[in-house]
């Protein structure tokens, strides 16, 4: 991805992060990680900070991506954005009927239980909100298990929740969107 984005280092917004702080990220990275296998205890914290740093960086350039490739009218357009930073595109995954529920939270005022459909033994899940009718999509934590609770919100304000899974075949599609009004 590094590779790919030094070609086409306008994908990233200016004065946010850079192609090569990225680069020496993602060095710095792999060093840290080598001398974490030579069991030096004061070596993981400065790995999994690192970690942390990289796998940021790679979130907010897939949502620079993200935000580049929906902005585009012509999908065969959109598609070459995507595929000139080193990714792919795939259509939206359909989920059918009660992939995803949600309910008011009873440990969060003003907040939101949400449960997925769980198809495997061993997958997470990445879970993403709009407050805005899904002009932008907020991360919210990833967890091990197929619910998460969202919140506090404003009472009133309608949310779209969705989620997608990792699992041994890599990351899936994003679910279609649930729509929750939060009381």
């Amino acid at each position: 991805m590094h590779l790919a984005l030094s070609k086409n280092p306008s994908i990233l917004p200016a004065g946010v992060l850079t192609v090569t702080q990225f680069g020496a990220d993602v060095d710095a990275l792999g060093a840290a990680q080598a001398t974490t296998l030579m069991r030096t205890p004061v070596a993981y914290p400065k790995r999994d900070a690192l970690l942390f740093r990289v796998v940021s960086n790679l979130d907010f350039a897939l949502a620079c991506v993200q935000w580049l490739v929906d902005a585009e009218g012509d999908p065969d357009a959109a598609r070459a954005i995507a595929e000139n930073v080193g990714m792919t595109t795939v259509g939206r995954r359909v989920t059918g009927k009660n992939a995803l529920t949600a309910k008011k939270s009873k440990k969060v005022v003003h907040g939101v239980d949400v449960f997925a459909r769980k198809t495997y033994a061993r997958e997470s899940f990445k879970w993403g909100y709009s407050i805005d009718g899904g002009r932008t999509w907020i991360d919210a934590m990833t967890t091990t298990q197929a619910r998460t609770t969202l919140g506090p919100f404003t009472p009133g304000m309608t949310l779209l929740i969705r989620s997608r899974s990792v699992g041994k075949t890599g990351l899936s599609n994003w679910s279609d969107p649930i729509t929750f009004i939060v009381t």
